[in-house]
């Protein structure tokens, strides 16, 4: 595990855009030409966001563990600055471990008990985050959700 954790790590935080061009970083385009990537485009491109590694971790743990991904944001009807997440807990013997790359907002892997508690911490963590540097805003906070989605397929 410690060898994939060090892969994701290596992962430079930007996107593949639907011209397969990469972008390091966000920028104001990347909602409408982002473009998620399969596990040989992360692997090939290094470049990637929370839904890349999302779905590498995926692709690398789902025929060994049970896995589940999440997605977190601020659900309010009109453009906002507030960025989103979207992380993988994989259940083994030792509970529900959450790993996170070095952009994530826990790196490493954390493991839990139950999966109300990965859930709890990965919250309090992203709405701290969104108090702290993007000044949440109170009204804001009550749009906060989560919840668990599958696999998406690649290039979309």
């Amino acid at each position: 595990m410690s060898n994939l954790l060090n892969i994701i790590n290596e992962i430079q935080y930007g996107y593949l855009d639907k011209d397969n061009i990469i972008h390091k970083g966000n920028d104001d385009e990347w909602f409408s030409k982002y473009k998620l990537q399969s596990k040989e485009e992360i692997l090939t491109n290094m470049v990637g966001n929370c839904y890349d590694v999302t779905e590498l971790l995926r692709s690398c743990l789902e025929n060994t563990y049970k896995v589940e991904t999440f997605f977190m944001m601020i659900a309010i009807p009109y453009k906002n600055n507030y960025p989103t997440h979207s992380y993988l807990v994989y259940i083994d013997n030792n509970g529900y471990n959450l790993i996170e790359n070095k952009f994530g907002l826990n790196e490493g892997i954390h493991v839990f008990k139950t999966r109300e508690e990965v859930i709890k911490y990965q919250a309090s963590s992203y709405l701290k985050l969104l108090r702290n540097i993007y000044n949440l805003k109170e009204d804001d906070e009550k749009h906060f959700v989560i919840t668990s989605f599958d696999k998406p397929k690649s290039g979309i």
